[in-house]
């Protein structure tokens, strides 16, 4: 986050925003078994970049649709 504050600062930009998607679905969990992936864990990582860089966390497997 640091670099992406840097920006404001350094190079006169006005905002910048980190927007995350949690894309856990049933499709994933061959793949979560075999590299130990935790949805907890992940969507708990996702919310906090989201909040740190002032944008927005979906969980796309409650929404069709991203607000971003």
């Amino acid at each position: 986050m640091t670099s992406t504050v840097a920006l404001r600062t350094q190079d006169g930009i006005s905002g910048v925003d980190v927007n995350a998607v949690l894309i856990f679905g049933p499709q994933t969990t061959d793949a979560a078994a075999v590299f130990g992936f935790n949805r907890a864990a992940s969507a708990a990582l996702l919310m906090q970049m989201a909040s740190a860089g002032g944008g927005v966390y979906v969980d796309y497997s409650t929404t069709p649709m991203l607000p971003f």
